[in-house]
C-alpha cells in the first residue's frame, strides 16, 4: 500500500455574480446593445407595413434594422475600442433625427406622422444608445468601478419585442 497524498490544491471559489464588479463602459456596453437590438426588433416588425404602404419607407426600416444589429455587434466584437460607439452613435442618432424630424417638420413626400408606441419607445431606445457611448467615449467615465449589471436591464429588449403588438 502506497501513502501518497494529494499535492492538488482546492478549487477556488467561483465569484459570485452578485458581488461581482464591471465598470460603467461595460454596464454602458450592454445597456446600448439592448437598447440598439431592441430598436432593431421594432424596426424589423413594422417593416412589413411599411413595405405595403410605400416601398422606400419599408426598405429604409429593413436597413435601419440591421444597422442596429450590426452596430450592437460591433459593440459586442470590439469591446476596447472607441470606433463601434461612434457608429452605434451615428447610425441610431441619425435615426432618432430622422424620427424627430417627421413628426415635427415632416420629412419630404410623405405624410406628416403622429407619435405611436412603437415608434416611440424605438426613438427612446435609440436616444439610450446615443446617451450611452457619449458617456463610453469619456475615459473618465467609462473606466469607473461600478456593481454588475442586473439581468433586469434585459428587460428593455424584451419590452421592445413587445411593443410591435400594442
Amino acid at each position: 500500500m502506497s501513502d501518497e497524498t494529494s499535492t492538488a490544491e482546492p478549487a477556488a471559489p467561483a465569484p459570485s455574480p452578485a458581488s461581482s464588479t464591471s465598470t460603467l463602459g461595460d454596464t454602458l456596453r450592454t445597456v446600448a446593445m439592448a437598447a440598439s437590438v431592441g430598436a432593431a426588433v421594432i424596426h424589423f416588425a413594422l417593416a412589413p407595413e411599411h413595405l405595403s404602404e410605400r416601398t422606400r419607407d419599408g426598405v429604409f426600416f429593413l436597413v435601419v434594422a440591421w444597422l442596429q444589429l450590426a452596430a450592437a455587434a460591433a459593440l459586442y466584437r470590439w469591446r476596447n475600442r472607441p470606433e463601434p460607439w461612434l457608429g452605434a452613435a451615428a447610425v441610431n442618432g441619425v435615426v432618432f433625427l430622422v424620427w424627430l424630424g417627421s413628426r415635427t417638420i415632416g420629412v419630404p413626400a410623405t405624410d406628416h406622422a403622429s407619435i405611436g408606441f412603437p415608434d416611440g419607445l424605438a426613438a427612446g431606445l435609440e436616444a439610450i444608445v446615443v446617451l450611452a457611448a457619449v458617456v463610453a467615449l469619456r475615459p473618465s467615465f467609462a473606466s469607473r468601478a461600478v456593481p454588475g449589471i442586473s439581468p433586469v436591464a434585459f428587460g428593455v429588449a424584451g419590452l421592445a419585442l413587445d411593443a410591435h403588438r400594442v
